[in-house]
Order: structure tokens, then sequence, then C-alpha cells
């Protein structure tokens, strides 16, 4: 009984020191975790975070500059509009239109059988006064 009493004494003292050892080497590695392995995960995310936003900093400016380049070219395309616009006038452009659409051939005359030496339209200058380009 003496020896099994002390066999079961020296199992229970081997578990002991295999629960310390395990113990011992679950507490390095919950150390190493979190002083080590997640500090240099973090420091890796804030390096990678700094790199995305330099990036996207970057890529925002390009746009900006690229808006502002075609907004200057779109703010002269309006300006040259409005410049165009100031030199119209309606009366006159019609007029030339009309000069220049003229095939110089007399309207076709429309008698009636009262009045058959009238003519529908005033008497004009036919001549070719068309604008040349």
């Amino acid at each position: 009984m003496r020896k099994e009493r002390d066999q079961i004494l020296a199992e229970a003292e081997h578990a002991k020191n295999e629960f310390i050892m395990a113990t011992d080497e679950y507490n390095r590695h919950q150390h190493r975790f979190y002083h080590e392995e997640s500090a240099a995960i973090l420091d890796q995310l804030q390096r990678m975070e700094a790199d995305r936003t330099t990036k996207h900093t970057a890529q925002l400016r390009a746009y900006g500059d690229s808006i502002r380049s075609v907004l200057g070219l779109i703010v002269q395309c309006l300006d040259n509009i409005t410049a165009a616009t100031t030199a119209v006038n309606g009366d006159q452009d019609t007029r030339g239109f009309s000069e220049h659409s003229r095939s110089g051939s007399k309207p076709p005359g429309y008698r009636t059988a009262a009045r058959a030496d009238t003519h529908p339209f005033p008497a004009q200058d036919h001549r070719d006064t068309r604008i040349s380009l």
C-alpha cells in the first residue's frame, strides 16, 4: 500500500510539474503574442494605413489638378461663346442669309382671271447679290 501511495504521489508530482511547464509555455506564448507578434502586426497595419493615405492623397491631388485644368479650358470656351454671342446681329444675319440663299430667278406669278396684269409680289431687283465666302 505504501508503494502504491508513493507511486500515486510520484505521478501527481509528475502531473504537477507537467502542468507548471505547460503553464509556463502558455505564458511565454501569450507574452510573445501580446508584446511581440501583435505589436508587429499593429505596426505593419499602421504603416499600411499611412501608405494608403499617402497614395489616396496623391490620387486626389492628381484628380483635382486634372479637373482644374479641364475647368480652365471650359471657362475659356465659355468666354469664347459669350464673346461670339455679342457679335450676333439677328436682323443683319437674317438678311445676309436671305441674300446668300437667293437663286436670282423671279418668283412665279399668280394670275387671276380678273386681274391678269397684277403680280402678287412687289417688283424687286433680283441681281446676284450673294455673299461670297
